[in-house]
């Protein structure tokens, strides 16, 4: 292998091995069923800690695009052969990409076209109010008064005088 990683560079060690073996696999120069290195061995090639190679070969694992046995070593997968590797999600980019970005003129189309009557948000994951049986609902509120908001409790759970703090 004469490629090797570019420490200084902003991205990951283990990522910068992880896109490496991805380009190689999808040009086709690793061809599926193709034995990898040992990730000792691998390490020892590129002057890396091992640990950076076994960090690699684990997401490039998550991704389908190898397998590993033990005692049969690492390969390039049969299965995901001649689908793109892009098919996948890319969660890491997604994630790097950060949660407080400029809206895209899309998501604003989008929340536009909510408040036009009769457009079905399909994002949003509820059902149909008319699936709800309302009648059958009103006639138990009305049995059994309800003294406690309906939604999600507490994420450390509900506290009373039976339930100590724990952090005490």
């Amino acid at each position: 292998m004469t490629w090797a990683p570019d420490p200084p560079s902003k991205t990951p060690l283990y990522r910068q091995i992880a896109l490496h073996l991805e380009q190689q696999i999808s040009k086709g120069v690793l061809s599926p069923g193709s034995l990898l290195p040992s990730e000792r061995k691998l390490a020892k090639q590129l002057n890396v800690n091992g640990s950076t190679v076994v960090a690699a070969y684990a997401e490039l694992r998550s991704t389908g695009l190898i397998e590993s046995k033990q005692g049969s070593g690492t390969r390039v997968s049969t299965e995901l052969w001649g689908i793109s590797t892009r098919r996948l999600p890319d969660w890491r980019a997604y994630v790097e990409q950060g949660m407080f970005l400029p809206s895209l003129p899309l998501f604003n189309r989008v929340r536009e076209a909510m408040a036009v009557p009769g457009v079905i948000n399909l994002a949003s994951g509820e059902p149909d109010p008319g699936f709800f049986p309302t009648l059958s609902l009103s006639e138990l509120m009305a049995e059994v008064p309800v003294k406690a908001a309906l939604n999600y409790p507490e994420p450390l759970g509900l506290f009373s005088e039976h339930n100590q703090d724990i952090s005490e």
